[in-house]
């Protein structure tokens, strides 16, 4: 809850745990802008599982490959 995420109420902050297996590199956080739909950063994010890996590619216009 909150207008942004800086000021978010923390206490409705869900974490979701991942198993030992999971894998991830990339970008730390991308924000889409409101209507426009434009991204802050743009790059790629590596996730997996041990067995599979898959790669999101976000480009600075918020078009996500995946």
């Amino acid at each position: 809850q909150g207008s942004s995420y800086v000021s978010r109420d923390p206490a409705y902050d869900e974490i979701f745990p991942h198993g030992a297996g999971f894998i991830y590199a990339g970008l730390s956080e991308v924000v889409f802008q409101q209507l426009h739909g434009g991204a802050n950063a743009s790059g790629s994010i590596m996730i997996g599982n041990g067995t599979q890996t898959t790669t999101i590619s976000i480009n600075s216009e918020g078009r996500i490959y995946w």
